[in-house]
């Protein structure tokens, strides 16, 4: 009976693995011709990633502008992050929006699978896969820490394209109060607009 269980858990996984590719190609969205590149920046200590080449101008501007949204988030001072242009400078198109992921589901699966694996290893914890599971859930052998992000949509103008352009920015925070600045994401949506 063992054997005809793992044998059909197996075989689910695997039809998942198979046609989840499959699936996937049948979205509407055609990305087969976009190119995304990569491009790593660290402006004052903080890196900085972006899908478009930036100037040393730019990351002034986008270093300035999540430092600004970020003490507006901790009250320094208070502006609207909707406002009008006020020349060239950027300008928030979408209120900041402050998320913490206790990544708790990730975690759950990470001990699932170590508790599950225990059982295989030559010298085993035990033959029960509860027990190794509570073992790895207890010791945190292998935990993902939560994650503290903040994300706006923001343009400015560009004087290199001669447009208004839109960028996604993602900031990823040491702390749950949003102070400290870990990193930041940079994607271009000018397409989108």
């Amino acid at each position: 009976m063992r054997i005809i269980v793992s044998t059909f858990l197996l075989g689910l996984v695997a039809a998942f693995c198979l046609t989840l590719p499959v699936l996937a190609s049948d979205s509407s969205v055609d990305v087969s011709d976009e190119i995304t590149n990569k491009y790593e920046y660290n402006y004052n200590g903080i890196d900085i990633t972006t899908d478009v080449e930036k100037t040393e101008d730019e990351l002034k501007r986008i270093y300035q502008s999540v430092i600004e949204q970020t003490n507006i988030q901790n009250g320094e001072f208070s502006i609207s992050p909707l406002r009008d242009d006020p020349g060239n400078t950027t300008v928030i198109e979408t209120p900041p929006n402050y998320r913490t992921y206790t990544n708790k589901t990730l975690n759950l699966t990470i001990d699932a699978t170590i508790g599950y694996f225990l059982k295989y290893i030559p010298t085993k914890v035990t033959d029960k896969f509860f027990f190794n599971f509570v073992g790895a859930s207890l010791t945190d052998f292998a935990s993902v820490d939560e994650t503290y992000v903040g994300s706006w949509i923001s343009s400015h103008w560009s004087s290199y394209h001669q447009q208004r352009r839109y960028e996604a920015t993602l900031i990823y925070y040491h702390d749950d109060n949003y102070s400290r600045i870990k990193s930041i994401e940079v994607h271009d949506v000018t397409h989108l607009y």
